[in-house]
């Protein structure tokens, strides 16, 4: 927080000394000379909340050390990290309540709009080597990212705009369970494919997140398409059952999911996709609204692939779905959630959260030929 003291009675002239401080507080701060006066912290260092308000005091003394009456005024801090500046913003598709735990980008693409540009304001430029590579070459820029959403306390949720450049096997057979943190496309995107390809001053700005994992499987059908973003959220972070596998022969009732793993660098869940298409949270990716649900901003195939009958990995597995296999969930270009074996190769998207306290934006619209530049907290 920062306060301009200044003194406007006529008892007190020739100022020399301007101070402030938090009301409740001991230590007096002298301002600068202009009269600007900083709090970033209290006495015992604690720093200042974001959002919170505190009643600042302030006083002049003059040469001959006469004070003035002590004032004070109620101030809010104002975040200056990423996610905050951005809610604040309100661009374009941002949810006005929280869907899932987050304000979410929502929005379909529209032929009349320019495919899927200006649908969604939410693309972040990240991991650049300077800041003119964020608007050249916009079409294919390896920097550009999209915003999923902004959590309650400024975290972002990034995923990247184009998958990376080649396909990956998700594990290497399929008669055998298999685990999120010892699959090869795990230990691919959190080692040089993708993470450590980056700067250590970039991977420090990727917060270290718990990622639970498990099985969307079905006792009387295909798993996510029969389930709303709002359930399977709370299957994704542990609220509610799931159940494993296919039918009842080879199916069981999950409890919760329990298995995490912590790391940086993740995958996409099923609710993150649902969420983005209408905001509902509805899955309806069935039948005659196929075509509709592939135009969802955050299909593959609207962020600068090409190919129409694209794949991409998700975190998601199914349990065991016949005698002898284990599938793993794909999300494809018509919007379907898609069960393949393992051994098969598809497209990956890296999705991680930004640290709240090391980030915060120092330019940009959310346009794809405009977007938010991150950088470091000022």
């Amino acid at each position: 927080i920062t306060v301009t003291v200044g003194y406007t009675g006529n008892d007190i002239s020739g100022i020399v000394q301007r101070q402030c401080k938090i009301n409740n507080q001991n230590n007096w701060k002298d301002a600068e000379p202009n009269g600007d006066c900083t709090i970033n912290s209290l006495d015992d260092g604690t720093k200042l909340k974001d959002g919170q308000e505190y009643t600042i005091e302030g006083r002049v003394r003059d040469a001959s050390g006469r004070k003035s009456t002590v004032v004070s005024q109620d101030i809010a801090t104002k975040s200056n990290s990423a996610g905050k500046q951005i809610l604040d913003k309100k661009p374009k598709g941002l949810s006005e309540k929280e869907l899932g735990g987050m304000y979410r980008f929502v929005g379909q693409c529209d032929a009349a709009n320019n495919g899927c540009d200006g649908i969604v304001d939410n693309f972040v430029c990240f991991g650049y080597e300077t800041e003119d590579q964020c608007k050249s070459d916009i079409a294919n820029n390896e920097y550009l990212y999209r915003i999923i959403g902004i959590s309650s306390d400024g975290k972002l949720k990034l995923i990247k705009n184009r998958a990376l450049d080649k396909e990956y096997m998700w594990w290497e057979d399929a008669d055998r369970e298999f685990k999120w943190e010892r699959s090869l496309i795990y230990k691919a995107i959190n080692g040089n494919d993708f993470l450590t390809s980056l700067s250590q001053d970039w991977q420090n700005k990727i917060a270290t997140t718990v990622w639970l994992y498990g099985d969307v499987g079905s006792n009387i059908g295909f798993g996510p398409d029969l389930l709303s973003a709002d359930e399977l959220y709370k299957i994704e972070t542990g609220q509610r059952e799931a159940w494993s596998g296919y039918g009842t022969k080879y199916g069981h009732k999950v409890d919760k999911w329990t298995d995490k793993v912590i790391a940086k660098i993740g995958l996409l869940y099923f609710s993150d996709y649902y969420y983005s298409y209408n905001g509902e949270g509805m899955t309806i990716c069935t039948g005659t609204d196929v075509n509709v649900c592939g135009n969802s901003w955050f299909l593959l195939q609207n962020n600068g692939t090409t190919r129409k009958q694209i794949l991409e990995w998700t975190i998601v597995t199914t349990g065991r779905w016949d005698q002898t296999s284990y599938y793993v969930y794909l999300l494809d270009a018509y919007g379907f959630a898609f069960a393949q074996l393992p051994m098969n190769k598809h497209y990956v998207r890296p999705v991680f959260f930004l640290e709240s306290s090391e980030v915060s934006v120092s330019e940009g619209t959310g346009r794809r030929e405009d977007p938010f530049v991150i950088g470091g907290v000022n």
